[in-house]
């Protein structure tokens, strides 16, 4: 993971940062073309970027981000599809509209509470 946000630290860091990047990019790559076949390029952007930005709105470090996206990525997918098919209505947007949804519940919610509405990035590197 840290030759995708800092190379030089990865150098540091790791044995291969050549290899863990491949590894990370290859791995992108099949879920980028598997998902592209499901729904499709547009969508595919906003299934990628919503979950891993409502997950941040969720959580303060990188690690518990990265789990948290993945868990609403797949828990998204699956309500749209069931919701979809319950529905009688395409399938593709229905999962970024579920995505969608999550996003804007969280964003009310924080702001509800008293908070900034995006609060700034948290280094995992740098202690603040």
């Amino acid at each position: 993971m840290f030759a995708a946000f800092d190379p030089e630290v990865a150098d540091v860091a790791e044995r291969h940062p050549r290899r863990s990047d491949a590894v990370l990019l290859s791995l992108l790559s099949v879920a980028l073309l598997t998902a592209m076949t499901v729904l499709g390029a547009t969508l595919v952007a906003a299934a990628v970027v919503i979950p891993a930005a409502t997950a941040r709105l969720w959580t303060a470090s990188f690690s518990s981000m990265l789990r948290f996206s993945s868990m609403l990525g797949a828990g998204g997918g699956l309500a749209g599809m069931v919701g979809s098919y319950h529905l009688d209505i395409a399938s593709r947007p229905t999962i970024v509209v579920v995505h969608t949804l999550g996003f804007g519940v969280r964003t009310i919610a924080r702001r509800g509470k008293g908070h900034r509405p995006y609060s700034t990035v948290i280094s995992p590197f740098i202690d603040s």
